[in-house]
């Protein structure tokens, strides 16, 4: 979902979403804000604060884009 809101978000015609899956960023899995309240196994193994990682995901991302075009 946090990779649909970036390209949705995007003035390029193609985005591609790249994430590290091989388990070495100290993060791990980084859930939606709104995953924060399904107490899956993935929001409570996560180390990061709800509400925090997906805004700055999208934020930044954009914030990048701006300054290429």
């Amino acid at each position: 979902m946090i990779g649909q809101r970036v390209k949705a978000g995007s003035n390029f015609h193609d985005t591609m979403i790249l994430t590290l899956t091989n388990g070495m960023a100290n993060s791990g899995y980084v859930p939606t804000g709104d995953a924060f309240g399904r107490y899956t196994i993935q929001v409570l193994g996560s180390v990061l604060k709800p509400g925090c990682a997906e805004p700055g995901i999208v934020n930044d991302i954009d914030a990048i884009f701006e300054k290429m075009n």
